[in-house]
């Protein structure tokens, strides 16, 4: 199957749960997190990286982030 490609634009309270449980599944590949304070996207990403073995990039620019390959 196929998996879906999930870029989280924001890195706020709410989106750390969110993401979380989004990292997790098998049916999404969490490619990217965007915030404009990197430190937010970077403490989630650090968070999946532990968890999930995943590591997902950092963006501050949500345009850039779409554009990725």
């Amino acid at each position: 199957m196929k998996k879906i490609r999930i870029v989280s634009c924001g890195a706020g309270n709410r989106a750390y749960g969110q993401i979380l449980m989004l990292a997790r599944m098998e049916e999404y590949d969490l490619v990217a997190v965007c915030d404009l304070y990197k430190d937010k996207a970077e403490t989630i990403v650090n968070k999946v990286t532990e968890l999930y073995g995943q590591k997902p990039l950092i963006y501050t620019d949500y345009i850039k982030s779409f554009c990725q390959p």
